[in-house]
């Protein structure tokens, strides 16, 4: 399983770093807080993980 990276080759375990601080270096360029950026709440939400306050689905 690749998680959506073409090359097979690489892991995602691999790549996280680089995207990690790739996505950090925008959000200090474009001044918005990495702790907005990096909130594990909204992230969850937006990849459809249901929120444990928002009642059942």
């Amino acid at each position: 399983m690749t998680d959506g990276i073409e090359d097979p080759g690489t892991t995602a375990p691999a790549v996280l770093p680089a995207v990690v601080a790739r996505v950090t270096a925008l959000a200090d360029r474009l001044g918005v807080p990495q702790a907005e950026v990096f909130d594990v709440g909204r992230l969850s939400v937006a990849c459809g993980v249901p929120s444990p306050w928002s009642g059942p689905c």
